[in-house]
């Protein structure tokens, strides 16, 4: 049913892990803390990440890919780590923070900088835009790239949020989100929704 459970007031520490072929991949629930990065979720039934109850995750540079709905779950006044972390190809949101719940993204705290071809900085590029890339990355999901809600809050500095069957940021009741030099990018082809 589950792929690594912590629950109860209870720590795991356990980088470099993957969960794979389960009802959810990773289930941390109530007041529990996870050091998952470098972790990989994937091909999990329900969840890639479901944090909730007032429960901790440190995920850097983490990845979760082709889950059956969301890629990361927070809620019920959880929080999550994801600077660097990859979640593309899950069947609704990518991210999915709610209920007084934190997501905590930021890379880089300045714009990143690029070059064309010839080796001359252009400073913004033609897709990612001033990001560098060193915040949360939110691929092709079936739903809303990033979707914050209920009183929540967001710090995605240097995030990207493309080609997402959504929005890529949906931010909603009384929720709120910190993101200079983020990028949206063609989401919503073909549905009434695009960016954020």
């Amino acid at each position: 049913n589950y792929g690594v459970v912590v629950e109860n007031s209870s720590t795991l520490n356990a980088n470099k892990i993957v969960s794979s072929g389960n009802n959810y991949g990773y289930y941390i629930n109530n007041q529990s803390n996870a050091n998952l990065m470098y972790s990989l979720a994937t091909g999990n039934i329900t969840d890639g990440y479901l944090v909730r109850d007032n429960s901790y995750v440190e995920g850097n540079n983490s990845i979760s890919v082709c889950n059956g709905q969301y890629g990361y779950y927070v809620n019920n006044e959880s929080y999550i780590q994801t600077p660097s972390s990859l979640c593309c190809f899950n069947g609704s949101y990518g991210y999915f923070v709610t209920q007084n719940s934190h997501i905590q993204a930021q890379g880089n705290a300045s714009a990143g900088s690029w070059e064309n071809a010839a080796g001359s900085a252009v400073g913004q590029h033609p897709r990612f835009g001033r990001t560098d890339l060193s915040g949360a990355h939110a691929y092709r999901n079936g739903g809303v790239g990033y979707r914050i809600s209920w009183n929540s809050k967001a710090n995605l500095v240097n995030s990207f949020s493309g080609w997402n069957d959504s929005e890529g940021f949906r931010i909603s009741n009384n929720s709120s989100s910190y993101a200079p030099w983020t990028t949206a990018y063609h989401n919503g082809i073909g549905t009434a929704h695009n960016g954020v």
